[in-house]
């Protein structure tokens, strides 16, 4: 029986862009289900916290790209908050907290000094 690494390499290189970007498509689309359906909320109660339609939730959750502005509001309809974390050359972090507007949180990663 041959790999799946083994079928990929058979591939054209636009069949396999293809299929790697449907498969990224399909997990991350499955990652804001699987967070919605863990804390055991419904597309209609995204829908009702953020003011979107169960439609539109269902559109945002099928997505292959959003803005982080959208992507705040799902999260925030939640419940949760939204953060990014940025790592930069020289063990750098650079915290962006979006719910709160928060002011940017510099740090060094573990082992490494606090940046100002």
């Amino acid at each position: 029986m041959r790999s799946l690494d083994d079928v990929m390499k058979g591939l054209s290189p636009e069949r396999r862009g293809r299929i790697e970007q449907k498969a990224k498509t399909l997990l991350r689309a499955e990652g804001l289900r699987q967070l919605r359906k863990g804390l055991k909320k419904t597309q209609d109660d995204v829908a009702r916290a953020t003011g979107m339609s169960q439609h539109n939730v269902s559109r945002l959750e099928n997505r292959d790209d959003m803005l982080l502005s959208t992507l705040n509001e799902y999260v925030e309809g939640l419940g949760g908050r939204l953060r990014v974390i940025a790592e930069m050359p020289g063990d750098e972090t650079i915290e962006i907290d979006l719910s709160r507007k928060a002011p940017v949180r510099r740090s060094r990663r573990p082992g490494g000094n606090e940046a100002a």
